[in-house]
């Protein structure tokens, strides 16, 4: 997306139990930012999946409040195999922390076992995970509670 014009990161999403989970400890999504609705959108290749609540397209942050809240109606595209039911009932469990590294590029980007730099979202009121995918992360990213600092001055 980068590539064509469209701003767009790489989102790593973390469950609760991420540094008690010996593999299947993340799920890697991407966010771009659309110029036109002045946010961020969240795209699963993977799973063929752009989250939409009542025409709006969601955030990742947007996807996690609609699912705790239990909105109903999440549509998500033509996902991968027709398995929308099994992506949603996954994909909770997925969204509780949620990581962004600072290098997106394709080639020097850092796996999760290299983390060296970005923002981990954790909710507020919750001790930040130590380790994820077998590495330590403290000291190594900045980690915040605060939405605006997640997705940076100016965006919703």
């Amino acid at each position: 997306m980068n590539s064509i014009g469209i701003k767009s990161r790489t989102v790593i999403l973390l469950p609760k139990d991420v540094e008690r989970r010996p593999q299947g400890n993340y799920h890697v999504v991407t966010e771009a930012y659309l110029n036109d609705r002045k946010k961020w959108v969240m795209v699963d290749a993977q799973w063929n999946a752009i989250p939409v609540l009542n025409n709006y397209p969601l955030s990742v942050v947007e996807l996690q409040n609609a699912v705790a809240r239990s909105m109903g109606g999440i549509n998500l595209g033509n996902v991968k195999n027709g398995m929308e039911d099994i992506y949603l009932i996954s994909i909770p469990v997925y969204i509780h922390y949620i990581y962004t590294p600072i290098d997106n590029r394709v080639i020097g980007a850092k796996t999760p076992e290299n983390v060296s730099g970005g923002v981990l979202l954790v909710p507020a009121g919750e001790k930040p995970p130590a380790s994820f995918a077998s590495a330590p992360i403290y000291n190594k990213i900045t980690i915040t509670n605060s939405i605006p600092d997640f997705y940076g001055a100016g965006t919703p």
